[in-house]
């Protein structure tokens, strides 16, 4: 199984389900960020100082974007948060499993 959680930066609200998630489906368990968290955000302490394996970046570059795109299109199930719309309107054209 896969599952996809996007949304538009990963922090400490999400690390816990995120990495209960990956306990359960290793390498099936994709978090994928659509932006970068604000400097107001960081010296809020929300940044961290390494993300876990399971986090993608699809801002970073072009094969980041595209491993993410097609993440979001094969998954079995995607978990949409704060992201680009447009990001999972080919998802949802197919009919495919989508919170």
């Amino acid at each position: 199984m896969t599952f996809v959680f996007i949304s538009n930066y990963f922090n400490h609200h999400q690390k816990p389900l995120a990495d209960a998630m990956y306990a359960l489906l290793g390498d099936g368990y994709r978090f994928i960020e659509t932006e970068a968290m604000s400097a107001e955000r960081v010296n809020m302490g929300w940044g961290m100082e390494s993300l876990p394996d399971y986090v993608l970046r699809s801002y970073a570059d072009s094969e980041q974007m595209q491993l993410c795109r097609k993440l979001l299109l094969d998954a079995d199930v995607v978990m949409y948060g704060s992201a680009p719309y447009e990001m999972l309107v080919p998802r949802l054209q197919a009919g495919k499993l989508t919170f």
